[in-house]
């Protein structure tokens, strides 16, 4: 039991710690908002993870390529979409320009959507993590849900 922990415990952190779309992300953001604006935004996997794990799960073993295929272009795609952005963001920065006064909520959404796209998540969760939820599970589900 305690080496699923582990083992959650240090792919979580390897995961979270790998720059990446989200990374970006959120740095852009916090150019444009400030941090504190973009502190809420941090928090996105754990509001878009949950549905992205489910479905992974459930499915693992039944996407057909042409399905992957097609979450890979698409989270490309966004992910090219939120690279112009972070470059205009940079281009466009200046210390003395006041902070848009967005909503911290609509920060979320943003990140959580990105997330979601992202092919990362879903390619984790099926090649990495969810192969170990599910031998977890067939020993003990308490082993699964300490990973």
């Amino acid at each position: 039991m305690f080496a699923y922990l582990l083992q959650g415990l240090t792919l979580g952190l390897a995961a979270g710690i790998q720059p990446g779309p989200f990374q970006t992300y959120i740095i852009s953001q916090s150019l444009r908002q400030g941090w504190k604006k973009t502190l809420i935004a941090a928090f996105a996997p754990f509001v878009s993870d949950g549905p992205i794990v489910t479905l992974v799960l459930l499915v693992l073993s039944q996407i057909p390529n042409w399905f992957q295929r097609l979450l890979q272009i698409a989270g490309g795609l966004f992910v090219l979409y939120l690279a112009w952005g972070a470059y205009k963001a940079w281009r466009d920065f200046s210390p003395e320009r006041t902070i848009d006064e967005g909503s911290s909520r609509q920060s979320l959404l943003h990140a959580g959507l990105m997330n979601a796209l992202s092919p990362g998540p879903y390619l984790f969760w099926s090649f990495v993590n969810g192969p170990i939820v599910i031998q977890a599970w067939r020993e003990t589900p308490a082993n699964a849900v300490n990973f």
